[in-house]
């Protein structure tokens, strides 16, 4: 992993943000790949019960372990920080449940029975010439400019996608989670949208800030203004702390939908999917025995609230960012129990899994099985195109990847979506 200067690291862990933001809190020092320049594992070819080879995305990783707690039962998780909707059952999560706002009756919906598009981002690179203004050889600004994008790509993006009537949904409206029979499955719910909308999911994965990321043009954090807007922090150009709106997916998302309401339905904005082996949004939580441990908590969680409550959901993307496939099931295990220990109780319930490295596991496997029975009705992996398998247990998800490999490398499989060539940043080098 890349480590920032002293004097850099000095001036970001001193800032403070004025507009009700307190001190960053200190670095965590784990250690692990470097990031998305790390070879990812390779996704096996087929997958069992007809499911298709996905590609991998950025990797990184550290080791976990702990022991956590079972969960049982099932409902669907919707919208803010808990669980609720028609069918479901009761799991026990520790937080209250939550039910999706019905339609207002004026609302003219339509059944929607077409396909449903998942896509994900990385964070984004908020300053293009500290990603790309390395030697060619530079193995993280190679990772930089295959895993990622640019801000101007992500606003050419959303342009795109609302011109071509995408409407962004939660992923929870798909899908419903019975008892039948004594055992609780999993089954698919009438999508019910504005006529001529298309149904669009966004995810963003490793919202965490990881070190490299921030020393490689991504910003810092994720904070709330005195306003209760969500802004995105960084050491701007000058050496100062800013917090802009402008050069983060959150805080563009938050502004577009404002401008255009009808790209969001009933207030859907996008998932976010975290890791938790350098914390979350730009906050050590992993450092749980630091002094400043309650402070560094308080501010994640205010955050996390306001994520919520402005249309944003959660999903485990594992604690440690390993190759699940590879690993043992004891290691396996004691990831998923750290992360369902040390960040759920962050980010409140969730029962979407998100592999990393754009892997899978096979249905039926020991490690899947562990994942149904903590409680993960949604398990979500990376392909080039859309694609989704039912199982009693779970609904699988391929996500389509926005980033560097694929703008380049495949434009194709994106036509549906936008015209890459309209969408490359000049700023990224030529290296394809």
């Amino acid at each position: 992993m890349v480590q920032r200067g002293k004097a850099w690291l000095a001036a970001l862990a001193a800032a403070v943000w004025t507009a009700g933001c307190s001190l960053l809190p200190g670095e965590n020092g784990s250690s692990g790949p470097s990031g998305p320049a790390g070879t990812p594992p390779k996704v096996s070819a087929g997958r069992q019960a007809g499911q298709k080879p996905g590609h991998a995305a950025a990797g990184h990783g550290t080791s976990g372990g702990g022991a956590g707690r079972q969960t049982a039962g099932g409902t669907v998780f919707g919208p803010g920080s808990g669980a609720g909707a028609a069918g479901g059952s009761g799991m026990e999560r520790g937080t209250g449940a939550v039910v999706p706002k019905p339609p207002a009756p004026a609302e003219h919906l339509v059944p929607y029975n077409g396909p449903v598009q998942h896509i994900f981002f990385h964070p984004l690179i908020a300053y293009p010439a500290r990603a790309f203004d390395h030697p060619a050889t530079d193995k993280q600004m190679i990772g930089m400019n295959d895993w990622m994008i640019t801000v101007s790509e992500f606003d050419k993006i959303l342009q795109a996608l609302y011109q071509d009537h995408f409407i962004l949904i939660d992923i929870h409206l798909l899908y419903q989670v019975k008892q039948q029979g004594g055992r609780t499955v999993v089954v698919p719910r009438q999508l019910m949208l504005p006529k001529g909308k298309k149904p669009l999911i966004l995810s963003i994965d490793d919202m965490n800030y990881y070190e490299y990321m921030v020393q490689y043009g991504c910003v810092s954090r994720l904070v709330v203004d005195k306003q209760g807007r969500i802004g995105a922090l960084s050491i701007g150009p000058g050496g100062k702390p800013v917090v802009r709106y402008d050069d983060e997916i959150v805080p563009i998302l938050d502004g577009f939908v404002a401008k255009h309401p009808d790209f969001s339905f009933h207030g859907a904005k996008g998932m976010i999917d975290l890791t938790g082996y350098e914390g979350v949004l730009g906050y050590r939580t992993d450092e749980i025995t630091a002094k400043n441990y309650p402070q560094v908590r308080a501010q994640a969680t205010r955050l996390i609230q306001a994520l919520k409550r402005d249309g944003w959901t959660f999903a485990s993307h594992s604690y440690g960012h390993l190759n699940e496939e590879a690993i043992s099931y004891a290691k396996f295990v004691n990831d998923t129990e750290r992360w369902l220990r040390e960040v759920e109780p962050l980010t409140g319930p969730t029962d979407v899994y998100v592999y990393p490295f754009g892997g899978h596991l096979p249905v039926g496997s020991d490690k899947f099985q562990f994942l149904v029975h903590a409680g993960f009705h949604v398990i979500c992996s990376v392909g080039p195109t859309t694609y989704v398998q039912w199982t009693p247990q779970a609904l699988l998800m391929d996500r389509r990847h926005i980033d560097g490999v694929a703008l380049h490398e495949e434009p194709k499989d994106l036509a549906d979506l936008f015209d890459a060539s309209k969408v490359i940043d000049p700023a990224r080098p030529d290296v394809y």
